[in-house]
């Protein structure tokens, strides 16, 4: 019991002690940049990034560049057949499905691009 009561003492005591300190601050340089009397710091350029000069060019097409390969003929042309990829007999002048198997018609291919073997 005793020696718990020396620890409490001595615990109490180092409390008082470090609640009584008092350390001063040293003073700070008026140039340091944490001194309430230091200089504004200066402020950066604005990125132009953001920047549009009026006379900017439009930007370019999201497409430009891109080839077009396959795919429908134009309509206006007149030419455009499309056929069912599973039976070849079934032929329609425009896009839809097949009254067979109800798969979805792609253009006919005319033998244009076919290998000859």
């Amino acid at each position: 019991m005793k020696s718990r009561l020396n620890w409490l003492a001595f615990a109490t005591t180092l409390v008082l002690v470090g609640c009584a300190a008092h350390t001063a601050l040293a003073p700070l340089d008026p140039t340091h940049p944490a001194s309430p009397d230091a200089p504004e710091a200066p402020m950066p350029e604005p990125a132009m990034v953001l920047h549009q000069s009026a006379q900017s060019e439009s930007p370019p097409s999201p497409h430009q560049g891109h080839v077009r390969i396959g795919g429908a003929m134009n309509p206006s042309t007149g030419h455009s057949e499309y056929t069912c990829p599973m039976h070849g007999d079934v032929r329609q002048p425009g896009p839809g499905r097949c009254p067979k198997c109800g798969m979805t018609l792609v253009p006919a291919d005319d033998g244009e691009g076919e290998d000859q073997r």
